[in-house]
């Protein structure tokens, strides 16, 4: 059988996209900006509770991976949240965002946490991602922020340590990619005809 082209799929990523218009186009929800006025007042307490969350976690038990070590402080910063009574913190639908914060009288709060090693916050690897599961998680008008941690690896890397937070606004941002990825399950995979096959356990009956 002669292999045919798939239409209407570009070979290369799409570049240069708008993050406001991508979740636009996933999900019919506005990316609102940030304005720092009536609404600073309660990032500012997100942010007073992050500060204090780095001055708290100066020797943690260093994970194995660092993606494992953004789960914990992911994990961690989560439950300092939980604490406060002014706000609302409600998990996501799986994938982004992290967390939705609720105040009311106020739009909802998309907020993204995110860690990076000392040295690596100019790092061009890919460490931001966005599916159109978003759709599940994103209900309404909203502002997207991140919320980031910096840390460091100390005692001979046994522990680490929390070193900077900083808050940046999505709305901002207006240079993401496309990047397509075709993939298959186990299922599809090997259930396709055997050329070969060898199995040293023998079947239990």
């Amino acid at each position: 059988m002669n292999s045919r082209k798939i239409p209407q799929i570009p070979k290369d990523q799409i570049k240069n996209l708008q993050f406001a218009d991508v979740i636009y186009h996933l999900t019919d929800k506005n990316v609102l900006k940030f304005e720092t006025s009536v609404e600073d007042k309660w990032v500012a307490e997100i942010y007073e509770i992050a500060k204090q969350f780095v001055i708290d976690n100066q020797k943690i038990t260093l994970k194995k991976r660092n993606n494992e070590i953004g789960l914990d402080v992911q994990k961690r910063f989560k439950d300092c949240l939980l604490k406060t009574d002014n706000l609302i913190v409600e998990n996501s639908k799986g994938g982004y965002p992290d967390y939705i914060i609720k105040i009311k009288g106020y739009p909802s709060l998309y907020l993204e946490c995110k860690s990076f090693e000392k040295g690596a916050e100019k790092d061009t690897l890919r460490s931001f991602y966005i599916s159109p599961s978003v759709k599940k998680s994103i209900l309404e008008d909203g502002y997207h922020l991140v919320i980031a941690f910096e840390f460091d690896k100390i005692n001979n890397n046994k522990y680490y340590r929390l070193i900077k937070c900083i808050i940046v606004d999505c709305f901002d941002l207006i240079d993401i990619k496309l990047k397509y990825e075709f993939n298959a399950c186990n299922r599809d995979l090997y259930s396709l005809e055997k050329k070969y096959e060898y199995n040293i356990v023998s079947p239990i009956e």
